[in-house]
């Protein structure tokens, strides 16, 4: 995998993180009108509060997060990383997630300042996180490869 291949796997990944927020809001939303509902027809309101709460917390969030393009941000940054300082890649692994119905897969990049940054499996184009986690070792050749409990306490205690 080329380090092209990768920027656009960000962008796209970017792209995806973009549409899951306008479907939280969507979220939000119907939280809001349930709540509505809540409060009219039923006689102990405390659920309709709580409700529409995480509701507007949900909306606001989300408006926020597409407002301040935090995503894209964050996508930005590690191409800067990527082309001034490779080295600062300092770990990345395949993350699996295993759910009643179908696993989740996502490739975890492990940061020297201790930002973390995930691509689902979703947004690569050959959906496989092998791939894209042996891409980055053509970025940063030293980078720690796979996950084990090890380089996790190395890692969390800044040694990396």
């Amino acid at each position: 995998m080329t380090k092209q291949e990768i920027l656009d796997i960000l962008d796209k990944n970017a792209a995806g993180e973009r549409s899951s927020m306008k479907l939280a809001i969507g979220g939000g939303i119907v939280m809001l009108l349930g709540s509505i509902a809540m409060f009219i027809f039923m006689e102990d309101r405390m659920w309709a509060y709580i409700l529409g709460g995480a509701g507007v917390f949900v909306i606001f969030g989300g408006i926020r997060a597409m407002k301040t393009n935090m995503y894209e941000k964050q996508a930005q940054k590690i191409k800067d990383v990527f082309y001034t300082n490779p080295s600062d890649l300092v770990w990345s692994y395949e993350l699996v997630m295993k759910g009643n119905v179908s696993n989740l897969k996502q490739v975890i990049m492990k940061f020297r300042d201790g930002t973390q940054f995930e691509i689902a499996q979703d947004a690569i184009p050959s959906n496989d996180c092998s791939d894209l986690v042996r891409g980055l070792t053509a970025i940063n050749p030293k980078m720690i490869v796979g996950y084990n409990e090890e380089t996790e306490k190395l890692y969390n205690a800044k040694q990396l």
